[in-house]
């Protein structure tokens, strides 16, 4: 099935037709967007090649899922019309271009914003966290938070939760320079402490995917971050409480690293580990 990729950059999977199970979508920066539905061909779905960042998830609240994608300019949100039909992009900000999107309440008002982080290029410059907040009927300008512009050179992938049980959202970044994975503890009115390296486990290896969920079931936050240097996927556990301590672990091989679906509160649903075609 994955042969017909050429480069895929990012991958997402959703319920999308309703149907009980997830559909598999590829984003192929040569050839466009694939969607695998069960059988050998894949849908190649009318859009342009967002091969930056794609996100499943109800953004507009009525029930089925749509899909959110980023190419170099911009973040795109594809409405579900039902039957794999999609309403033409509806653009999240002018010359905002989200990576690594994530689907979030994070205001608390009952509907999906986007957590993710801009890029901003190659050298001494530093990459934004950035923050969009849903207006309420998708299509409305999203006001656009910057939570962090000063401390992150080169962001490869980046989570958020609530990491240390406070109620508050926080959030997890890899930094390929200087090769670590930071945590950046929310201290209330969305105003971040300083980034805390998780240790020096990934110094050299070139840290790549981060996700959060609770793996070993213990009421809190753990995170799972992947290397592509060495092409190891690292576990490290929340030790709980307000200022928690991580103790890590090399658990197996990977760059890529998914945890089940977006809505499930971060509940282990899957571990689903992809190599990057290159």
């Amino acid at each position: 099935m994955l042969a017909q990729l050429g480069r895929p950059y990012n991958f997402c999977s959703g319920d999308l037709d309703g149907d009980g199970d997830d559909e598999f979508n590829a984003v192929d920066a040569d050839n466009g967007t694939y969607l695998f539905n069960h059988g050998d061909d894949p849908l190649t779905l009318q859009m342009p090649r967002l091969y930056l960042g794609c996100s499943i998830a109800d953004y507009d609240g009525d029930g089925d899922l749509d899909y959110l994608g980023s190419d170099g300019s911009n973040s795109y949100i594809y409405l579900n019309q039902g039957n794999f039909a999609f309403a033409g992009g509806v653009t999240i900000s002018a010359n905002l271009s989200i990576r690594d999107p994530q689907p979030i309440d994070w205001d608390g008002d009952g509907d999906l914003d986007v957590f993710g982080y801009q890029y901003v290029g190659l050298g001494d410059k530093i990459d934004d966290i950035v923050l969009a907040l849903n207006p309420g009927n998708v299509v409305g300008q999203w006001p656009i938070q910057i939570l962090d512009s000063q401390n992150y050179v080169d962001i490869n992938h980046v989570a958020a939760g609530d990491i240390n049980g406070d109620g508050l959202i926080d959030y997890v970044v890899s930094d390929d320079s200087p090769d670590e994975i930071y945590v950046a503890y929310n201290q209330g009115n969305d105003v971040f402490g300083a980034p805390t390296p998780l240790d020096d486990t990934t110094q050299g290896k070139g840290p790549e995917g981060v996700v959060l969920g609770d793996i070993d079931g213990d009421g809190d936050l753990d995170i799972i971050g992947s290397t592509w240097i060495d092409d190891n996927i690292r576990f490290y556990n929340n030790g709980g409480g307000a200022n928690p301590v991580f103790a890590s672990s090399k658990t197996a091989h990977g760059e890529n690293i998914s945890l089940g679906n977006p809505k499930s509160s971060f509940s282990l649903i899957s571990l689903v580990m992809v190599w990057t075609i290159s």
